[in-house]
């Protein structure tokens, strides 16, 4: 099974700083994937909830807005714990790879930990944190369900 490829989230971060900072979710299409993105509340880090449209594999991915650095070594995983409208879901370790020429975090629906954090996201109503590292990342919950059904509709409408 492929993987999406990375240069597919590439456009989010040039989209969504077009995008309107009221819309808690921006809806991006291609011909090759379809996402639901978000800046987080700092509009530093972009969440993201993807489709590769020709396998149907969904994608979970936080962007960061630090530079990949090809020669550094980063860590294998970060563990990141979501918190959901107050409730903490299970630690789940994300892979870090490269995201748009930025260091990210993506988890597809083939690792361990995907179903507790989508299923978390997707009962959110009110806010969503991400804490990793040293850091919380605050993200609006409002409109995650239907966003994230959007991404669905349109992945396997096509």
């Amino acid at each position: 099974m492929r993987l999406p490829s990375k240069r597919h989230l590439a456009p989010v971060l040039a989209l969504l700083l077009s995008a309107s900072p009221a819309l808690a979710w921006t809806q991006i299409k291609t011909d090759e994937f379809v996402a639901a993105t978000q800046l987080d509340a700092d509009e530093t880090y972009i969440l993201s909830y993807s489709c590769d449209m020709a396998f149907g594999l969904y994608v979970l991915a936080i962007e960061t807005g630090e530079p990949w650095d090809a020669e550094a070594e980063y860590q294998e995983t970060v563990e990141v714990v979501f918190t959901v409208d107050g409730t903490a879901l299970e630690p789940v370790a994300i892979p870090v790879t490269e995201l748009g020429g930025n260091i990210g975090l993506m988890l597809t629906e083939i690792d361990d930990g995907f179903d507790i954090v989508y299923d978390g996201l997707l009962a959110a109503t009110a806010r969503i944190d991400a804490s990793l590292l040293d850091t919380t990342l605050t993200f609006d919950g409002s409109e995650t369900a239907p966003a994230f059904d959007d991404v669905d509709l349109i992945c396997w409408d096509e």
